[in-house]
């Protein structure tokens, strides 16, 4: 019931989770993240980290657009 309420995308997770609390966080849209934990940091932020790539688009010969 808990989960329902809550606003979140992800939560970690220590310990087995029940065939209920799994279809309630797929309903939500909530990603549980149930793997071992490990004493790495690298493996345990993948989790939380939200990559986002930024480009910027320019003609070959610069920008052509003057103001």
């Amino acid at each position: 019931a808990r989960l329902e309420r809550l606003d979140v995308t992800r939560v970690r997770v220590l310990g087995p989770v029940s065939d209920e609390v799994r279809a309630v966080a797929a309903r939500r849209n909530i990603h549980l993240a149930d793997d071992p934990v490990t004493a790495s940091g690298r493996v345990e932020l993948r989790h939380y980290l939200r990559e986002q790539a930024v480009s910027e688009t320019t003609h070959r010969f610069g920008n052509l657009v003057h103001r």
